[in-house]
């Protein structure tokens, strides 16, 4: 297998009430080496993830339709607020994951 160059999230699992998309709970994700993107992806937990990052950068990605490809998107970052570890491409001091402009893999597996 080639060397992992990085993680991208194509699609999020959100945990508890689906009108308030704030706390995920798993991230389908596919890897970036030097040949291309593997398929199919892998759903992982929250908390894999947070101990991916530790090694790997973890990107967001959207799929572009002209192209044919994925365009990488924003870094993924934790943030710990009151002793919770957040998800998030902004790293600012809200309570809450804010990867919800990724797909909802719960319509993504359908």
């Amino acid at each position: 297998m080639a060397d992992i160059e990085y993680y991208g999230i194509i699609a999020v699992k959100f945990s508890g009430d689906k009108n308030h998309h704030h706390y995920i709970s798993h991230a389908y994700m596919i890897t970036k080496t030097k040949d291309g993107y593997s398929h199919p992806g892998v759903l992982y937990t929250k908390a894999r993830v947070i101990e991916l990052l530790k090694t790997y950068c973890v990107y967001t990605l959207e799929w572009n339709y002209s192209t044919g490809r994925w365009n990488k998107g924003a870094e993924v970052r934790t943030v710990s607020v009151g002793g919770n570890t957040y998800l998030r491409t902004s790293p600012d001091t809200s309570v809450t994951d804010n990867l919800d402009t990724c797909i909802d893999y719960d319509f993504f597996r359908c």
